[in-house]
């Protein structure tokens, strides 16, 4: 994740993405483009995170092993993704630090596996 780090410091100067305690937010707010690339970058930074906390070096699916990271997911373990959606939906950087805050609470999953878990555990209803 090392290079990947790098390459998030650049876009961000370019940018005008500055370093909140290790989740990046968008100065300006009025930008998707900058929206699209901070959401990227949180993203990346999770998937890190989880992926070292499970004692791997790359992000990979927690069930079946897949490692494409565009088609990886970050997962409630227990469901309540919707909920905890709309508790943050106006404040992306502070539903990234609470995810960082709460690894324990998430699973990378792939599409997949993640839209099995979804029907398994009838969690589209939550």
């Amino acid at each position: 994740m090392s290079i990947s780090n790098v390459v998030h410091e650049s876009i961000g100067d370019e940018f005008g993405i500055v370093e909140m305690t290790d989740i990046f937010r968008v100065s300006d707010t009025d930008n998707s483009r900058r929206s699209r690339i901070y959401r990227k970058i949180n993203r990346d930074k999770v998937l890190g995170m989880l992926s070292l906390e499970n004692g791997n070096d790359e992000p990979e699916c927690f069930k079946c092993g897949f490692n494409d990271i565009r088609a990886l997911h970050v997962d409630h373990v227990h469901g309540g993704g919707a909920i905890d959606y709309r508790k943050f939906r106006n404040n992306r950087p502070k539903y990234y630090r609470s995810m960082l805050d709460h690894l324990e609470d998430f699973q990378i999953l792939c599409a997949n596996c993640n839209a099995i878990k979804l029907v398994e555990n009838s969690e589209y209803t939550k």
